[in-house]
């Protein structure tokens, strides 16, 4: 199971662990490449670009393993998800064409979709940016990350999910020794401009869910 998950946990979970601490030029890098023009002349919007988008979460996902042990289940969930976009991307630039290809072949709610990975992986997104918010404002993570995992994921659990998050969450390091870890400096605000950047990632898919009414 996972942090992503709701009724469609997995039977199977291959192993993962944290190898590195995150880079964060690499991951301003990747994200500053995510919004792209539309491949789709007549409709000239900004979309998502795959390939960075999945880069910059894999990015993200290493700060999720130095939460601690406890969260190396959600890491493995994120991981995995991660790879079904990445199996599922074909020749398709951005998320939304692959997704809108979904729509119309009628595959986006069957449960390994791009579409419906996606869709976790955006909720997870907001958890994540929420909690470097909080790390910025000098929040212990023993508050601000139930108070993240209750604003975004948790109504989208199963009990047997959330009994699981909640021991997780009872684990979590102080904020001090968490930064120290990612030789970070605790008294300076390290995720502005990942926070930035994260925000219209964020907006603009949620908004395109809420257009094609897949978000359920």
């Amino acid at each position: 199971t996972g942090l992503t998950m709701e009724e469609d946990i997995p039977t199977e979970i291959s192993p993962t662990g944290v190898s590195t601490v995150p880079n964060i030029p690499d991951l301003l890098k990747d994200l500053a490449l995510i919004p792209v023009n539309s491949e789709n002349p007549e409709q000239p919007t900004i979309q998502t670009n795959t390939t960075p988008f999945i880069r910059s979460y894999q990015q993200l996902n290493v700060f999720i393993g130095y939460l601690g042990t406890a969260f190396s289940f959600v890491q493995t969930d994120i991981t995995n998800k991660l790879t079904i976009l990445q199996n599922s991307k074909g020749d398709y630039e951005t998320l939304e064409g692959l997704i809108l290809n979904e729509i119309n072949t009628k595959t986006v709610r069957t449960p390994t979709s791009a579409g419906r990975t996606l869709l976790r992986l955006v909720r997870s997104l907001t958890f994540i940016r929420l909690v470097l918010e909080s790390l910025d404002r000098r929040e212990e993570l023993s508050v601000s990350t139930p108070a993240a995992y209750d604003a975004t994921l948790k109504p989208y659990h199963t009990w047997v999910v959330r009994n699981m998050v909640w021991l997780a969450l009872k684990t979590v390091p102080y904020r001090r020794d968490f930064l120290l870890s990612l030789q970070l400096d605790p008294e300076v605000n390290n995720f502005t401009e990942v926070i930035q950047l994260l925000i219209p990632i964020e907006e603009r898919l949620k908004e395109f869910y809420n257009k094609n009414k897949i978000n359920d």
